[in-house]
C-alpha cells in the first residue's frame, strides 16, 4: 500500500466525516485558497514550513484527527517540501509569505501615493498662491476704504444719547399778556462750584459727522469756560425725548436713556423741554438730583410734558422758538415715580 502524501491524507479524512472545504476555511480562518494548496501539495504557493504545520495541526483538530501523529507521520514530506520552496523564495524578502497579488497590491498603494502627492503639490504651488493673494487683496481693499472713510471710524457711537434731526426755528405767534401770565421768577444762574466737579458728568454724542466740530450736539460744549454763565446737569429715570436749545444754535432733539447725565453750559440762555417731567432730575449746586419741578424757573404747558428756561430775564421774557414745534411724544412715569424723591 502506497503512502499517501499529506494533502491526499487530509482530504481523505475530511471527506469521511462530511465535512466541506468551505467549514474547514470557516472553523480554521484559514484562507480557503491556502486550503487548496495545501491538500493539493502544492507548497510553492504556501507559506514558509512554520505557517504549514500550523495549518495542519488546525486542520487536523477541526476534522477530528491526531494532529501530533500526522506532524510526526508527514515530517521528512513537510521538510523536504520545504527545502524545494526555498530554490522559488530565494529572490524574496521580508515577510516569510507574500501573496501573489501583492505586486498589484503596491502598484495601488503606489498609484495612491503618488496622487497624494501630486495633489499635494499643486495645492502647494497652485491654490495657496491664489488664497495668499486674495487675502492680500482683500486687505488692500480694506485699508483703502479706512483712507477714504477716516471720520466713520474714529467716531464710536456710544449707546447713550439717540440724536433727532435739529429742528429749524419756525415763527413763533402767542400773545404776549398770555406769555406773561405764565412766566415765573427766574432761578439765579448756577455758580461753579470750587471743590470738584461731579463725576461722569457728560456723555459724548453719537452723531459726530465732522472730527473738528468741538460741539456736535449744539450744548455749548465749544465755549470757552471763561464765557458760560449757565450750567444744567440733567439725569434721567426713565427714557424720555428731550429738546433744547442753548442761547442762538440751532434747537435739538434727542431721547435719553435710563439714568444717563446731558449737560447744557449757556451764556445768556438755556431752553429746554422734556415729554415727562416726571423722568428728569435736575443737579444743585450741592451737587444732588431733585426733580426738576422743584425749580421755580419751570413753566408747565400740557400734560406731563414741561419747559426750563435758565439764563437772563432780558431774554427769558423773550417768545420760546421752542413752543412753536411739534409736540415731543409722550413718555411713562418711572417705575418708582416719587415727586418728593432726593437722589
Amino acid at each position: 500500500m502506497s503512502l499517501l502524501s499529506l494533502g491526499e491524507h487530509l482530504r481523505q479524512e475530511r471527506e469521511k466525516k462530511g465535512i466541506t472545504l468551505d467549514q474547514v476555511a470557516s472553523a480554521t480562518r484559514i484562507n480557503i485558497r491556502l486550503l487548496h494548496h495545501l491538500e493539493s501539495d502544492e507548497y510553492e504557493d504556501l507559506p514558509a514550513k512554520p505557517f504549514v504545520r500550523g495549518f495542519v495541526t488546525s486542520y487536523s483538530r477541526f476534522v477530528g484527527i491526531d494532529s501530533d501523529e500526522v506532524l510526526t507521520r508527514y515530517y521528512d514530506f513537510i521538510d523536504q517540501r520545504a527545502k524545494d520552496r526555498q530554490s522559488l523564495d530565494s529572490q524574496r524578502s521580508g515577510y516569510a509569505f507574500e501573496k501573489k497579488d501583492s505586486d498589484a497590491t503596491r502598484k495601488v498603494l503606489w498609484i495612491f501615493i503618488a496622487s497624494f502627492l501630486t495633489i499635494g503639490l499643486i495645492s502647494l504651488f497652485v491654490i495657496k498662491p491664489r488664497i495668499q493673494r486674495s487675502r492680500t487683496e482683500a486687505i488692500e481693499k480694506l485699508r483703502q476704504s479706512k483712507a477714504e472713510s477716516p471720520a466713520k471710524e474714529e467716531v464710536a457711537a456710544p449707546p447713550v444719547l439717540v440724536q433727532g434731526p435739529p429742528e429749524a426755528d419756525s415763527p413763533h405767534d402767542q400773545d404776549s399778556k398770555a406769555q406773561e401770565k405764565q412766566e415765573v421768577a427766574l432761578a439765579q444762574p448756577v455758580t461753579q462750584p470750587t471743590t470738584a466737579p461731579a463725576p461722569n458728568v457728560e456723555e459724548k454724542p453719537d452723531t459726530a459727522t465732522d472730527p473738528n466740530d468741538k460741539d456736535p450736539m449744539k450744548k455749548g460744549d465749544a465755549y470757552p469756560p471763561d464765557s458760560i454763565r449757565y450750567k444744567v446737569v440733567l439725569k434721567s429715570r426713565a427714557g424720555v425725548w428731550i429738546r433744547y436749545q442753548v442761547d442762538e444754535l440751532p434747537p435739538q432733539r434727542i431721547f435719553l436713556l435710563k439714568d444717563k447725565l446731558i449737560v447744557f453750559k449757556g451764556q445768556n440762555i438755556v431752553r429746554f423741554q422734556a415729554s415727562n417731567m416726571n423722568s428728569v432730575l435736575i443737579r444743585d449746586s450741592d451737587f444732588r438730583y431733585r426733580p426738576i419741578k422743584s425749580r421755580p424757573a419751570l413753566r408747565v404747558i400740557t400734560g406731563k410734558a414741561a419747559e426750563l428756561l435758565l439764563g437772563d430775564p432780558a431774554r427769558v421774557k423773550e417768545p420760546n422758538p421752542l413752543n412753536g414745534l411739534s409736540p415731543l411724544q409722550e413718555t411713562a412715569d418711572p417705575e418708582d415715580f416719587d415727586e418728593d424723591d432726593d437722589v
